[in-house]
């Protein structure tokens, strides 16, 4: 909890004999006055920390397809999921940022992970202007920069597991030549750069070194574009899991030819919402992610069961340092967890119990207006990006 300001006035008034004269008094010093933010009552937003959060798996977003797919998703079906969202009182956010206790939702608000697989040309393209790059507005991440200018409660974050270039792989994101400008682009933007390995082979029969190798080599790989890029999430290839259980803990750890890495968030496939990292039974090495499918069990079959109160969702309480709950829930809340991260745990009755949280700012995005050329080519020397509906 951020302290109230406090006015801090000092008076000094030195007096000195010069003949029969005084010197004026100096001037009054005081200490700035910092502004005592909103406040808001964990009961009255619903607030529940311990509920689950969506996290949705995105591969390819054109209509090349010309329908949906398990893979693919329309321009305006993918338009669609995102006014889902935003209307159903969800907002977006990386996944890093929840497991390690640093996302910033409004209160009353509920956290989204929008993520992408491959690093596929579909999900950022960028068109080569006459001075600099622009985000095309038909690409995935042009879609989402346009969706958060006209609505900007929201912020254009995302997360991306970026397949680097092997000899099975394109470079990252398609266009020959633009990887890096990409990978900086979308970090600029608050957007989180993921491992999904680095040849897309199933981590089922590996061994321990096998797996080391291929995981710390996808690092050194995109390290190799954007050096200073933090790879802390982690996306298994088609979603399959080492055959030895025993073996799970190179997905979080390891040291292979690419050198050491460290991954907190290790994500399954698709099945459903994933649990609070504060709750009892939550595990860093099997997060659950949905699909954005027209199907039972899809992306608007989830959101009807955490918005109709079948399912627990998480809602925020607006403060970072406090994680809230009903005290009816407070059996699932994992104390341990609470504490690592830093927080402090407020199970509040019906009447609001401790309540009195300040509400965060949501943070709000502009892009210098840009123009459209022919579509980009790799470059011949480093132009400038603008994003995508300014």
């Amino acid at each position: 909890m951020v302290k109230r300001g406090v006015v801090v006035a000092i008076s000094v008034t030195l007096f000195a004999l010069a003949g029969c004269r005084k010197e004026a008094p100096k001037p009054v010093v005081t200490a700035p006055i910092t502004p005592e933010r909103p406040m808001v009552d964990a009961a009255a937003v619903r607030a529940n920390e311990l509920g689950r959060i969506p996290v949705v798996m995105y591969h390819d977003v054109n209509d090349k397809v010309g329908k949906n797919t398990k893979m693919n998703r329309t321009k305006a079906s993918f338009e669609k999921d995102l006014q889902l969202l935003h209307d159903k009182g969800f907002y977006p956010v990386t996944l890093r940022s929840v497991v390690d206790g640093t996302m910033d939702v409004p209160a009353g608000k509920s956290p989204v992970v929008i993520t992408f697989d491959d690093a596929r040309e579909s999900q950022l393209r960028l068109i080569e202007a006459s001075e600099s790059y622009t985000v095309d507005s038909e690409s995935a991440y042009g879609i989402i920069e346009k969706f958060c200018k006209a609505n900007t409660d929201w912020k254009p974050v995302a997360t991306f597991f970026v397949l680097p270039k092997s000899e099975k792989t394109l470079e990252p994101f398609g266009q020959v030549g633009l990887g890096s400008d990409k990978i900086k682009y979308l970090m600029s933007k608050g957007c989180e750069i993921g491992n999904h390995s680095l040849r897309h082979k199933s981590f089922g029969r590996m061994t321990p070194r096998e797996l080391q190798d291929e995981l710390s080599g996808a690092q050194k790989a995109v390290k190799a574009y954007v050096s200073d890029v933090e790879m802390t999430s982690l996306a298994n290839p088609y979603g399959v899991y080492p055959r030895n259980r025993a073996d799970w803990k190179y997905l979080a750890k390891g040291t292979g030819t690419g050198g050491s890495y460290t991954h907190t968030a290790v994500c399954q496939a698709a099945w459903r919402p994933m649990l609070s990292p504060v709750a009892k039974g939550f595990n860093p090495v099997r997060i659950e992610r949905i699909t954005p499918e027209d199907l039972k069990f899809g992306l608007a079959y989830w959101v009807g069961e955490l918005t109709s109160g079948r399912m627990s969702r998480f809602v925020s309480d607006g403060d970072a340092s406090v994680v809230s709950y009903p005290s009816s829930e407070a059996s699932g809340a994992d104390k341990a967890a609470i504490t690592a991260l830093g927080k402090k745990p407020n199970a509040y009755g019906g009447s609001g119990g401790a309540g009195g949280k300040r509400i965060l700012g949501a943070g709000d995005n502009s892009d210098a207006a840009s123009e459209k050329g022919t579509p980009a080519s790799a470059p011949t020397e480093s132009k400038p990006i603008t994003g995508a509906g300014g």
